[in-house]
């Protein structure tokens, strides 16, 4: 009867260091934030910032399949199986596409800039939506600390000259035939970029070149905003 006892004092002390660990290694992801557009019983419908993913594309549209599948290839990627032999940080939430193929995502740490631009580009061209939109984070005064304290990030602000820097590559790399309504002239822009692709996408290219050297037409820092 000790031992029975004993054994499952065990197997409940390693549960719960088991569940102290997830709980650690769930807070330590970095995790983008959300708008939550619908409830419903057991969902949610979010709307996430936009960011860079890394995804695959599968023949399948198994779920079971391609999602364990295609979580061990990004987890290869991730953990050090991409060009740079270089450990990407995991976040959160992890994505997926359900149609005759299945595309799963990963969101990239916000630290990869202009990879950032380059891929998403690229995902833009391979998804070929119908509309995107750019816009620009910024954190109000007085809510900055708070941000930081709720989703436990690092938040590297770039300035204007960057941030078209990024537009241009994100332009750059958005390749395709298909109609697609681009606008980057929210409020929160520095400054207003709008066209179709890809009649448009050699006009936006030379108006931001032109923007560049232009620094004085950005959309003065008091007037931005949500």
């Amino acid at each position: 009867m000790k031992i029975i006892l004993l054994i499952l004092g065990v197997i409940a002390i390693l549960f719960i260091l088991s569940q102290l660990y997830f709980m650690s290694s769930q807070r330590n992801i970095e995790q983008y934030s959300f708008e939550v557009l619908e409830t419903y019983d057991e969902i949610e419908i979010r709307q996430y910032e936009a960011s860079l993913v890394t995804s695959v594309q599968l023949s399948s549209n198994d779920y079971k399949k391609s999602s364990s599948k295609g979580f061990s290839i990004l987890a290869g990627y991730i953990f050090g199986g991409n060009d740079k032999n270089e450990k990407i940080a995991m976040t959160s939430p992890v994505a997926m596409t359900l149609k005759d193929s299945t595309t799963m995502m990963f969101l990239v740490p916000k630290k990869y800039s202009k990879e950032n631009a380059i891929e998403t580009g690229k995902v833009i061209s391979a998804s070929k939506p119908d509309f995107v939109g750019a816009l620009t984070l910024y954190l109000e005064n007085g809510i900055k600390d708070e941000f930081m304290t709720k989703w436990e990030g690092e938040f590297v602000r770039i300035d204007d000259n960057e941030s078209l820097e990024e537009l241009e590559l994100l332009v750059s790399n958005i390749n395709t035939e298909n109609k697609i309504i681009f606008r980057a002239n929210h409020g929160s822009n520095a400054y207003n970029i709008a066209g179709t692709f890809p009649e448009d996408k050699q006009e936006m290219l030379e108006k931001i070149s032109l923007l560049a050297k232009h620094p004085e037409n950005a959309r003065p820092q008091g007037l931005r905003g949500f």
